[in-house]
């Protein structure tokens, strides 16, 4: 059974943005690429004031292999390993043998097949000497930095982790000493909380305190049997789940595992169209819904004029949903009923459109019929509130009458709602008339958000252009 927290009641600060790479994997490609500056730096100083004017084109090619080996060299001496990046003066050593032989590499290289292109004797001795101290710059730069990433826990993932019996707290203490690669930012202790209802109500508080990026599941084998009932409650949130390997039921499919710290948790659940797919949608949705705007500009300007002139009222209006991990979106739509027969925003009790429906006006009924009094939403889309596929969503009022009918229903907010979506446009539009309707089109929302691609909104947004004025759903 789901549960609704309405964002009224609780005050959440979610991540919008989701991070493209694990956190130790941009320490790691952050080093590689100051690495390469600082030798190339060290090669251009070594060329101005040490290289001689006929050879500068010969410098310049023997510090690009340099380059080039440095990039192999330093890799073969593990210098961009995790745990060696944490301890940035411990690597001094390697680095005093590993530069050297990105020069030595280099030389062979020359002798062998261009002799004449070699570098002069003091061109070499200057760009090892700078080189090295550039390196060595370098790494005390990154002590500083991975210290005061270890001490805040900035850089690791935020983890809330949920523990039981022995398991809970000895993972807590190994995720503590390792704040590079993770950072508890909750805890749960199931054994506190005789309820089960209770524990699971601290975990949902949790999760919507603050941003989280996974939960952690350090269960003891006597609390294994609760993990399908977490998991299912944890689904309908926008956050990774992994499970500290411990003897847990097989019956749950593993769709891979994550390095937090010292251990390896299994994942049962993805974060959906999370990383770079996340930033290509939202770029996507971005410069569509502008040249939208643009394009149809026009016609809004003569809609919220026809809307103003042919009733009284405003010509916009605004409800409260539930949109993205359940937070609560302003949806703006052009009025279609009357102002006194319409429902109120906020109403606890929403009333769905009907067939003939005497709230609805003359002007109301073509533009719900043609699907024109959802335009405003592309403001939603370029706020960053809606995307232009995704889940519909419904009337708050709606999605706590469901939560408690429909398995997974609150699953269909791990995603950004839409303008149209899967359901639209496979004949689930309009009205509700009993609970099997609503199942098909929660699958189908469910559907589009487990085989999310670019192509496949283009598709959407395409049948939806084709089908918009002859599905006989919409009044």
């Amino acid at each position: 059974m789901s549960t609704v927290l309405f964002s009224s009641r609780v005050a959440a600060r979610q991540r919008r943005v989701p991070r493209v790479l694990p956190p130790a994997t941009i320490l790691g490609l952050t080093v590689r690429a100051a690495d390469l500056f600082f030798i190339g730096i060290a090669a251009w100083l070594a060329t101005r004031y040490f290289g001689m004017p006929s050879g500068v084109g010969d410098e310049a090619l023997f510090a690009g292999v340099g380059l080039l080996l440095a990039i192999s060299a330093f890799n073969m001496f593990r210098l961009y390993d995790v745990e060696r990046l944490s301890n940035p003066l411990g690597q001094m050593p390697l680095v005093v043998l590993a530069w050297p032989s990105v020069i030595s590499g280099a030389l062979i290289i020359f002798y062998m097949l261009a002799p004449e292109m070699m570098p002069s004797q003091a061109w070499l001795l200057a760009w090892l000497l700078m080189g090295a101290v550039g390196l060595a710059l370098g790494r005390l730069v990154l002590r500083s930095w991975v210290r005061h990433l270890q001490l805040s826990g900035q850089f690791g993932w935020n983890v809330v982790l949920v523990g039981g019996g022995q398991s809970g707290p000895r993972a807590r203490r190994l995720l503590n000493s390792d704040r590079l690669h993770a950072r508890i930012v909750g805890y749960v202790d199931l054994g506190q909380f005789p309820n089960p209802d209770d524990a699971v109500m601290e975990i949902v508080q949790q999760l919507r305190a603050r941003p989280v990026d996974q939960v952690a599941l350090a269960l003891s084998p006597e609390q294994a049997p609760r993990l399908p009932e977490l998991i299912a409650i944890l689904r309908n949130f926008p956050i990774e789940v992994g499970v500290v390997p411990e003897p847990v039921p097989g019956v749950l499919p593993v769709l891979g595992a994550r390095r937090l710290g010292q251990h390896m948790t299994l994942t049962y659940l993805a974060k959906p169209i999370d990383g770079w797919s996340w930033h290509v949608k939202a770029v996507f949705d971005a410069v569509v819904a502008a040249l939208l705007l643009i394009v149809l500009a026009p016609l809004m300007l003569a809609i919220a004029l026809g809307v103003k002139v042919t009733s009284p009222g405003p010509v916009f209006f605004r409800q409260k949903r539930l949109g993205f991990n359940q937070q609560p979106i302003d949806v703006f739509k052009f009025r279609s009923m009357y102002v006194d027969l319409c429902d109120a925003p906020a109403a606890n009790e929403v009333k769905q459109a009907t067939r003939n429906d005497p709230r609805i006006t003359p002007l109301g009924r073509f533009l719900r019929k043609s699907s024109f009094d959802e335009l405003p939403q592309l403001f939603n889309v370029i706020r960053g509130d809606m995307s232009l596929v995704g889940p519909r969503p419904h009337a708050v009022a709606h999605d706590e009458y469901y939560a408690d009918l429909i398995d997974g229903y609150l699953a269909r907010h791990r995603v950004k709602p839409g303008l149209t979506g899967w359901a639209q446009v496979n004949g689930c539009r309009g009205e509700i008339h009993n609970l099997e309707e609503m199942r098909r089109r929660i699958k189908l929302d469910l559907h589009y958000i487990d085989h999310w691609s670019l192509w496949l909104d283009i598709k959407i947004l395409i049948r939806t252009g084709l089908v918009v004025f002859n599905d006989e759903r919409a009044y």
